[in-house]
């Protein structure tokens, strides 16, 4: 019975984090949708290297050029992460600073690398730098050791590739139905923990003389 009373408990406890997990998943699925635009802004590399994107992530990104040199980060053998350095049209060749880079996870071969990152005339994706809820980039390390003759600048514009379209609704709303759900989970299992507990406690002194008494008057 004490095993039941307990994993009750630690279901209730379990269901009521997780809730609190999905919740905050919907509401970071609500807030990432929001700093997209109704449509993709089309600005050049060069724009967003000096003025960063506004408030639209959501770009098609012109007058590139890609170093054909990538940057690649791997994870148990596989690669998981590559970045392309990027420049303004014509001068890859004589920049001297690193501002924008183009990234994507979905590589797996370099014939994936290839043909992901061909030349075309714009690429469209999400910056991913106001996405983010803290800095992260691992990509200067190696950035560094790649492109040793170039400096990196303090804010590198990340553009993933991947991100071609704007997030649904959708996955938000799954998110908080999930939540309401774990949440009435959790609810059940605590209420149920706390009936058990109130019908398996030991009665009080008191209770016992009055059903002692109770028991006296049915005989008499």
């Amino acid at each position: 019975m004490a095993k039941s009373h307990q994993g009750l408990l630690w279901t209730g406890g379990i269901c009521f984090l997780a809730a609190a997990g999905a919740f905050f998943l919907a509401r970071e699925q609500e807030r990432i949708r929001s700093l997209y635009g109704d449509a993709p802004q089309t600005i050049s590399l060069a724009q967003l290297a000096e003025k960063g994107c506004g408030d639209n992530v959501w770009v098609d990104l012109t007058d590139v050029d890609l170093v054909p040199k990538f940057v690649v980060k791997e994870s148990k053998g596989k690669i998981s992460l590559v970045w392309a350095a990027a420049f303004a049209k014509g001068q890859a060749d004589d920049a001297q600073e690193i501002k924008v880079i183009l990234r994507s996870s979905r590589c797996r071969s370099d014939a994936e690398i290839a043909q992901k990152f061909e030349t075309r005339e714009s690429y469209r994706g999400a910056v991913i730098n106001p996405i983010l809820l803290w800095p992260h980039d691992p990509y200067r390390p190696l950035l560094k050791q790649a492109f040793p003759n170039q400096s990196l600048a303090q804010t590198i514009w990340e553009v993933d590739i991947d991100y071609v379209d704007k997030p649904t609704e959708k996955m938000a709303l799954g998110f908080f139905i999930a939540s309401g759900v774990l949440t009435v989970l959790g609810t059940f299992c605590s209420a149920a923990w706390i009936l058990r507990r109130l019908i398996s406690r030991p009665a009080f002194a008191g209770e016992e003389l009055i059903l002692a008494e109770l028991q006296r008057s049915a005989r008499n």
